[in-house]
């Protein structure tokens, strides 16, 4: 639909339509009778945001679904893995067709994470169990990520060991540093 929308306004310009200047009036969706505000829009609060509620992985779950239709309407969905009460970090899944989509740093920061600052003002970070500081290295996991091209390396003659990883000093190189 997207598309189509983008061909007829192109199309529009191209035989001297004037662009649009005025900004269009946003779109409401509906749940039922009862309109959904969009989190994304400046003006829309979170529901309950005036209520002091406990920061507990419940709760961010509970907060997210004003998120929800957004996500699913465009394929996607949003789980909560961790959720730390002593720093308010918060780490997400984006799952379906956001864990992939080239928007989702703006669905995080725009969306998912101003709903929750809205409910939690002093929240820690908020981010992805893709982000790097969320990922650990260990042997399984570098063997896991190594394994689709052992059978090519072995093929070539060669062989993958991984003997050690995610300890400090053990990024590659080949030696200690200054050697």
């Amino acid at each position: 639909m997207r598309a189509a929308l983008f061909a007829a306004a192109a199309a529009a310009l191209q035989h001297g339509a004037a662009p649009l200047r005025a900004p269009l009036a946003p779109l409401r969706v509906t749940q039922g009778e009862a309109p959904i505000a969009s989190p994304f829009e400046n003006n829309a609060p979170a529901a309950g945001a005036a209520a002091s509620v406990e920061f507990s992985m419940a709760n961010v779950d509970a907060v997210l679904d004003d998120v929800r239709p957004y996500l699913i309407q465009d394929g996607g969905e949003v789980t909560v893995l961790e959720a730390d009460p002593a720093t308010k970090n918060v780490v997400l899944r984006l799952e379906g067709a956001c864990g992939s989509c080239p928007s989702s740093t703006t669905t995080m920061k725009m969306g998912i994470e101003r709903v929750l600052k809205e409910r939690w003002p002093d929240i820690g970070s908020v981010t992805r169990d893709t982000d790097p500081e969320n990922q650990t290295l260990d042997v399984a996991a570098v063997e896991k990520l190594l394994g689709p091209i052992g059978t090519a390396v072995s093929k070539l003659g060669g062989t993958l060991t991984v003997s050690s990883a995610g300890e400090a000093g053990a990024r590659g190189g080949g030696g200690p540093r200054g050697g």
